[in-house]
């Protein structure tokens, strides 16, 4: 009943942004099956690097490329490596709406704290950015 009500939500034009708490691998695989259950006909894909939702063209920012935060091998204290890169993203399309928006690595514990580095994920301010864009472009479609 729970996944059905969803799906209508997604079908009418709801939005919803989810992110894997601390890039924990095992939500993103339980997130994607669950998605997969709800909506059988728009499965999660990657989102292309030249989404207009990564742009600033609808009065956002342009996060085609972020920092992202790797932990050192063996956990915090081990240093913490950083790369440029597009976000990684999934999106899930209803009708040509963009109704799922999903970051396999961390957002909300870099919202959280700037100094938090045990996580896989994404700057603060870059966070901040791609969630903002997320919503943006959303409530634009």
């Amino acid at each position: 009943a729970e996944r059905e009500v969803l799906a209508e939500f997604l079908r009418n034009d709801g939005l919803l942004l989810a992110t894997s708490i601390c890039g924990n691998e095992a939500f993103a695989d339980s997130f994607r099956r669950e998605i997969a259950l709800i909506l059988p006909d728009s499965p999660l894909r990657a989102m292309p690097t030249d989404h207009p939702a990564l742009s600033n063209s609808f009065g956002g920012f342009d996060v085609t490329s972020v920092t992202i935060r790797t932990p050192g091998a063996g956990g915090p204290g081990n240093g913490i490596t950083r790369r440029s890169a597009a976000p990684a993203l999934e999106i899930a399309e209803i009708d040509g709406f963009a109704g799922v928006f999903f970051s396999p690595l961390d957002i909300s514990c870099a919202l959280e704290s700037q100094n938090s580095v045990q996580c896989p994920g994404y700057s603060t301010d870059d966070a901040a950015k791609i969630v903002a864009n997320l919503i943006i472009f959303g409530m634009q479609q």
